[in-house]
């Protein structure tokens, strides 16, 4: 200790003779004797270092005079702060540095030699002083006052001095610091993208981002290194099971000097998902659909009440809206407010809660006029009612309707001279009357009544099979006897049929008689008959447009025909057998037909032919009606169009 006080008052006395001899000197170093002084400078290295991090300024001193002793003071910046008893002297022999604090932002170096020993050398560092860095990034001035350089005499033989800067290089975090995730269902979680931006010169270190609420949370791994200039984006999310505003705080743990923790204020909004919505549809122009008004709900409701807003191309139908099954004694009352605003209104007597919480509640019905496009249906008004009377409905969602030009098909068939069975597969916009299809036929046209037999009829409709009469061959066609732009399509409704044989036709599409369902299964009796003029009945493979079949059916049923296209097929290959004799009649026109004799067990009940055709019509059978009799039986005769031929 004393010596410590000895050295401190040595060196006083020492500056102070110093600071005499200096009296009348300049910066520039000119000395009151006639010698000439020489280039004398102190120089502050510049610098750069990260924040949070140590960094060692140096100091050079570049000398053409020898020196013995230095004294200067730094000023700092409030980015560097003294590290005790870390500096260091260079160039010396016998000499000694101290360092101390005049105040927070002023450091005194001192160097001498007991001896007057000068330094060596000419140039370089001549000392170092270590300090803490700690500031945002940018670069700072490190000041220098009090500077004195002093040779053997205790002359300040200083000509300069030059400051310096240290350049913090350090990250700085950047975002935003509030953030609202909007709204979402309590039956989702919602996410929000949020960016970090590193805006500084050193790499960012995300190591911790959380919330004060569990119902907030990050979902990116940490840590998080994102390069100067760059950005980081972090899944943040929200979930709650329950309705309502929720708000929490995130904190981001970062290595940034002065905005660590970095704070974010997060709101978010949950909701039950309580909606009415109406379905989107299509419709061909002047038909009628049917609308459908759904509500997804996630709590009960009791009673609703919307306005349906639909286009000036949409007739409503009075009285067609009707609550589905998820009724229970609920009521509902429509009121055709303006001609395209519709208000439905339920009510339950017993307050009870509609089933389910999904799926239709109501269905209407519309004509559709013959604008053809794409057309809004908008809801309005909207209220679900809980067993409180609060309304719940969260909101609405509105749909379109396509309402589309009547599709057409090409056809063209070949009606040959005599007899046929023919059918319309679509619309003829021309007319559906008889002449309006066939515009060769002679005499009555006829269909068929299971039960009652043959009835004229003057116009037609698809699905119906048809006896007419052509006056010579004739193609029938598009373009020719039909409409050029087509025949409509129509819609492939099953076709209501009789137990026991039925005339019928398909659409426009040829599909194989092996495709043919009926509703309830397992009804249609094979083969299936077509008729060809001067051959009779023959067994069908397809069912082609334009033309008619029969069938049997065991019972009521309906034949359903498939929309698909489809190629032949023989589910009747075998019916005939090679093996089996024939009986080919041939009437004075030409006309023929062939009947076989069986021998062996076979099951006849497949071979009765359909009901005998109009009067007049070529035909051949058995007498029992079948194309098939067993040879071993008795005795059989053949009817030849009312003529009977017994076989022995």
């Amino acid at each position: 200790m004393i010596n410590k006080i000895l050295t401190v008052l040595i060196l006083i006395i020492f500056f102070i003779c110093l600071d005499l001899h200096a009296q009348g000197s300049s910066l520039t170093g000119t000395k009151s004797a006639p010698e000439r002084i020489g280039t004398n400078e102190l120089h502050v290295v510049s610098d750069s270092g990260r924040s949070g991090h140590p960094v060692i300024i140096s100091f050079t001193i570049n000398n053409d005079d020898q020196f013995v002793a230095f004294q200067f003071d730094i000023i700092l910046p409030s980015v560097l702060t003294f590290v005790e008893d870390s500096v260091w002297l260079y160039r010396k022999t016998n000499h000694i540095i101290l360092a101390n604090l005049i105040n927070q932002q002023t450091l005194r170096i001192l160097a001498y030699s007991l001896s007057n020993q000068p330094f060596l050398g000419n140039d370089g560092e001549i000392c170092a002083v270590m300090f803490n860095l700690n500031g945002n990034s940018g670069t700072y001035d490190i000041g220098l006052n009090n500077v004195v350089i002093s040779n053997a005499e205790g002359v300040n033989v200083l000509t300069g001095y030059y400051p310096g800067t240290i350049t913090i290089v350090s990250p700085d975090i950047s975002g935003e610091h509030s953030v609202d995730f909007g709204e979402i269902s309590v039956l989702d979680t919602l996410s929000y993208a949020y960016q970090v931006s590193n805006t500084g010169d050193d790499t960012l270190f995300v190591t911790e981002f959380s919330s004060s609420d569990t119902i907030f949370w990050n979902d990116t791994p940490l840590p998080q290194n994102i390069p100067p200039g760059d950005s980081g984006t972090f899944n943040l999310k929200f979930h709650n099971i329950n309705k309502g505003d929720y708000s929490t705080v995130f904190t981001i743990r970062s290595n940034d000097p002065d905005e660590d923790p970095f704070y974010i204020d997060a709101i978010a909004s949950s909701f039950a998902p309580n909606y009415i919505l109406i379905e989107n549809a299509e419709t061909f122009v002047q038909d009628t659909v049917t609308l459908k008004i759904d509500v997804n709900n996630y709590e009960q409701f009791i009673d609703f009440q919307v306005d349906v807003n639909f286009p000036t191309n949409l007739t409503y139908v009075t009285n067609s809206a009707a609550l589905t099954d998820r009724k229970q004694d609920h009521n509902l009352y429509e009121n055709l407010l303006t001609p395209t605003k519709l208000r439905l209104f339920s009510f339950s007597p017993g307050h009870l809660p509609f089933l389910g919480d999904t799926g239709t509640v109501v269905t209407m019905n519309f004509v559709a006029g013959n604008d053809t496009g794409t057309f809004p249906l908008h809801l309005s008004g909207g209220i679900l009612f809980d067993s409180v009377s609060q309304n719940i409905i969260k909101g609405t969602i509105d749909g379109e309707i396509h309402i589309k030009p009547i599709p057409t098909f090409q056809l063209s068939i070949f009606i040959a001279n005599g007899w046929n069975i023919t059918s319309v597969p679509g619309i003829n916009t021309n007319g559906m009357g008889i002449t309006d299809w066939w515009s060769g036929l002679t005499g009555i046209v006829y269909k068929f009544i299971p039960g009652s037999g043959y009835a004229g009829v003057t116009t037609t409709m698809p699905g119906e099979g048809y006896w007419m009469k052509q006056s010579g061959d004739n193609i029938y066609n598009t373009g020719g006897e039909w409409p050029a732009g087509g025949i409509q399509v129509v819609e492939h409704n099953p076709i209501d049929a009789i137990a026991g044989w039925n005339l019928f036709g398909g659409y426009e599409d040829t599909v194989t008689v092996a495709s043919l369902t009926t509703t309830p299964p397992g009804q249609l009796l094979y083969p299936v008959y077509k008729y060809s003029p001067g051959t009779g009945y023959q067994t069908a493979a397809q069912i082609e447009p334009g033309y008619g079949y029969w069938v049997k059916v065991l019972s009521n049923c309906q034949i359903n025909i498939p929309d698909l296209v489809t190629k032949e097929t023989s589910i009747v290959a075998d019916l005939f057998k090679k093996e089996w004799g024939k009986i080919i009649l041939t009437d004075a026109s030409g006309s023929s037909y062939t009947l076989y004799a069986v021998n062996g067990t076979v099951d006849l009940n497949s071979y009765e032919l359909p009901p005998l055709p109009p009067s007049g019509v070529f035909d051949v059978r058995y007498s029992s009606g079948r194309v098939a009799e067993d040879i071993n039986s008795s005795i059989q005769s053949i009817d030849m169009r009312g003529i009977t031929y017994p076989v022995k």
